[in-house]
Order: structure tokens, then sequence, then C-alpha cells
């Protein structure tokens, strides 16, 4: 076969899959049309879609297929135009001196000890207040307060309101005594369970819900991932001075994600959070998200300590309401 044919035939066969698979995730983004569970895992794959794309389109530049070219930039731009638009972002910034702040970490530690051991290393460095863990081992509270402090406050949930095992564990440690605590469970969150967790700052309401959804690796978990979102979505939009924070399992390109209200604290653009084994092909599924109302001071993406997921930190400032 000759070197310029089977050139040719290589370039239609990666134009040809990147096309079908850039306009599925194009679907996804169109809020009028119905999308499915593979529409919405090519919407997480944007970032990758703005790179293979300028690759492909010079590619065929140097194939000299000029139209063809012209066809895969015009391609890249819309994907780079679905890729800029993240949401609103709460970028830190300068906030008044006499408001209150609320230091908040949040991790996924993947079950692993050592992970649990570098969070309350990075939660003292931080002089965090309030962290939520997701993916929780099977050590207990007493192990947490000997690692973050004896006096804190600690919840870990492992069964649902029936007594049968989670399939993964959410936990919230706090420096502060909580005013209320309330955890959601529904058959339709695929053996997960939403923490909300309120607390009293300097006179004002201020709540903290720590989720962690499954996985969307197939349509029934795609469904549940969803179902754990939009109950914490709908719980965020009701509570006063909110943050949503943990695991989501999606990217802020899917539709799912634009269920929430309010801000995340970080561009997401910048700053992948999944998979620290392939640093360069990673992406942002964990997020701080917090309410309108709130501010953020600082926002930082930690090293990784352990576990397959970054760390992040926010500082959240609550403005004194007149």
């Amino acid at each position: 076969m000759p070197v310029s044919t089977a050139w040719e035939r290589f370039l239609a066969v990666c134009g040809l899959g990147y096309l079908l698979a850039s306009v599925g995730a194009l679907i996804d983004r169109a809020r009028f049309l119905p999308t499915g569970w593979i529409f919405d895992l090519l919407a997480h794959l944007t970032p990758f879609f703005v790179v293979g794309g300028v690759g492909l389109a010079v590619l065929i530049v140097l194939a000299k297929r000029w139209r063809l070219a012209a066809g895969f930039a015009l391609l890249t731009f819309v994907h780079g135009l679905h890729y800029a638009d993240v949401g609103d972002v709460a970028h830190p910034g300068d906030v008044p001196e006499q408001a209150p702040g609320v230091r908040l970490l949040s991790a996924n530690i993947f079950e692993r000890d050592t992970a649990l051991q570098n969070l309350a290393l990075q939660a003292q460095d931080l002089k965090a207040d309030i962290v939520g863990i997701v993916e929780m081992t099977d050590a207990d509270c007493s192990v947490l307060n000997q690692m973050f402090g004896a006096e804190w406050f600690c919840l870990i949930v492992r069964t649902d309101e029936n007594g049968r095992p989670l399939t993964r564990v959410n936990a919230l440690i706090s420096r502060w005594q909580p005013s209320s605590v309330n955890v959601h469970h529904d058959p339709s969150f695929g053996g997960r369970a939403i923490l909300e967790v309120g607390f009293v700052i300097d006179g004002q309401p201020f709540n903290v819900i720590v989720l962690h959804p499954p996985a969307p690796g197939a349509p029934q978990y795609t469904e549940q991932r969803n179902a754990v979102l939009r109950f914490a979505a709908g719980l965020s939009s009701e509570l006063p001075n909110s943050v949503a924070m943990g695991d989501f399992n999606t990217t802020p390109w899917a539709r799912i994600y634009r269920e929430f209200e309010g801000q995340r604290a970080g561009d997401p653009r910048f700053h992948s959070t999944w998979l620290t084994r392939w640093p360069f092909l990673g992406l942002p599924i964990d997020h701080i998200l917090i309410a309108e109302q709130l501010k953020v001071s600082d926002m930082r993406v930690l090293e990784a300590g352990g576990s397959d997921h970054l760390p992040i930190f926010a500082e959240v400032v609550l403005l004194v309401q007149e």
C-alpha cells in the first residue's frame, strides 16, 4: 500500500471517529435535545476534543486537504466555545476584613489510610475549619479525632436508614459543633448518602453538603449519579449560605452539572482533580460549589497524598448581612 494512501486512510479513520464523538458531546450540550449515557460521557472529554481537533487539523493541513482542515478547525472552534463555558466561577479576590471566613477542605481519599493521614496534615497546615471526606476508610471517629483534633465534631455514615451498608462512605469533621445534621438516603442514589450539616457562624447560618454519587460507567450508574446531583442541587438552592462539595463524578461540561446554582470555587479549566496517575489526561470532577451570596478569598488544588484524586481547598467568606 502506498504511503500516501495509508496516511489518508489513517486520517479518514481518525477524522470520522472525532466527528462522531464530538457531535455526540455537542448533543449533550444542546439542552433542547434528549441525551443519553454515551453522550454524557463524551461531554466530559471536551478538553481532549479541543486538543485532538487542533492536532487533526494540523495533520490534514500537512496532507494538503484544505477544505477538510477548515471543517475540522471549525468544529474544534465550536468545542473551544463549549470548553470556555463552565458556568459561574468564583475567583479568589479581596473581601471585607470584618467578614467571617470558613476554611473548607474536600477530598476523595480512595479508601487509603495514607491519603487520610496526608489529608489530616494538610488540614493542619491550612488551618481548615470543615473537612469533607468521600470514599472514607474503615477508620472511625476516634481515629479522626486523633488526627484532626480531640474536640472536633465527627460524622461518618456507613449504612442507609435500613442498616444496609452503603457502597461508598462519606464523612465530615469540623472544629465547630453543628446546629443541625441531616443524612439523606434514597433508593435512586445507588447506595450513596448525602450529608447536610448546618452551622451558625457569627450569627449567620452556614450549610455544608457532602456528596459522592456513582461514576457514570454504565446507564444505570449515570441515572443514580444524576439522582444524587439533582437532590443535592435542590438542597443547595434551598439552604442559606450553602456549600456543596465532594467528588461529583461530572465535569462542568456535562449537562447535569448545570442543575446547580451558584458558583464554583476556582476555575476548573486549569485545575484537573482526577486522575493523578496521568496528570496530563486529568479531568475536574471534584468541586466546591458555593451560593451566590458567598465569596472566595482563597482556592487551591493540593498535592496528591495517596489517592487518585487531588484534594481541593477554599476559604469562603460570609458577607455581613445589613
